[in-house]
């Protein structure tokens, strides 16, 4: 359940909401996708998620974007972290963290972690294999390219000459 200012939203991870919102973005790794629109953060990400998972309490973007008004109109409020009173203020970042940590606690990640592993890895940098991989491809492809001119030009200069 999340509290907005006025109004609360319960959100419904099911798998077949989860599949479809999966197929609508095309997601590989629903983790890495959440920690990356988390990151964004991305408002539209957010809006098409609580359509989806608010099975039909939100019936569009509009509404869904009064509700992300709405939940960050609400007033700060202190927790004990540590053994020291923290001021948390709600924001974009802490709806996507609470509906993140719903979908992490309802098993649908690669494994279920502990709210502070959970923190540790949305708070750690992300990163874009293929992009790393196609980076590296690259890299290799423009060495051997230029390796393979190095012995043409080898390969020709040791071929026999004919001179007429």
């Amino acid at each position: 359940m999340i509290k907005g200012a006025t109004r609360e939203l319960d959100l419904k991870f099911k798998t077949r909401l989860m599949e479809h919102f999966e197929e609508r973005f095309a997601i590989k790794d629903i983790q890495e996708f959440w920690k990356k629109a988390a990151q964004g953060p991305s408002l539209k990400v957010l809006e098409i998620a609580l359509v989806e998972f608010s099975d039909g309490a939100i019936k569009d973007v509009n509404a869904a974007a009064d509700f992300i008004d709405d939940y960050i109109a609400q007033d700060g409020k202190t927790v004990e972290t540590d053994g020291k009173p923290v001021e948390i203020f709600y924001t974009v970042e802490t709806l996507y963290a609470e509906i993140i940590q719903e979908i992490n606690d309802k098993g649908f990640f690669k494994t279920r972690m502990t709210p502070e592993e959970l923190k540790t890895f949305l708070e750690s940098p992300s990163l874009d294999m293929q992009q790393i991989i196609n980076d590296a491809v690259k890299e290799a492809g423009k060495t051997w390219v230029a390796g393979t001119g190095e012995k043409k030009s080898q390969n020709i200069a040791l071929l026999p000459t004919t001179t007429e």
